[in-house]
């Protein structure tokens, strides 16, 4: 039961973890995608992901790729 309670503490977003280690792991995570789109659209990316450092906005033939932008959503 302590495994269960543990569990769903973590889900709610535990306000102790929730902006440390959940926002390193996203933004480590989205960084890898980040890099991934802009090599795939013929960008230059760093040799390694954990070097490549996101830019905020970059538009490529009509395409937009944005980084740590807010979204709205319902």
């Amino acid at each position: 039961m302590q495994t269960k309670e543990h569990s769903k503490h973590i889900v709610a977003g535990c306000s102790t973890i929730a902006p440390s280690e959940y926002t390193y792991g996203h933004n480590k995570v989205s960084g890898y995608i980040h890099r991934m789109i802009c090599k795939y659209m013929g960008l230059w990316v760093t040799d390694r992901y954990c070097e490549h450092i996101p830019e905020r906005a970059i538009n490529v033939n009509g395409t937009s790729i944005n980084w740590y932008v807010p979204v709205i959503t319902d």
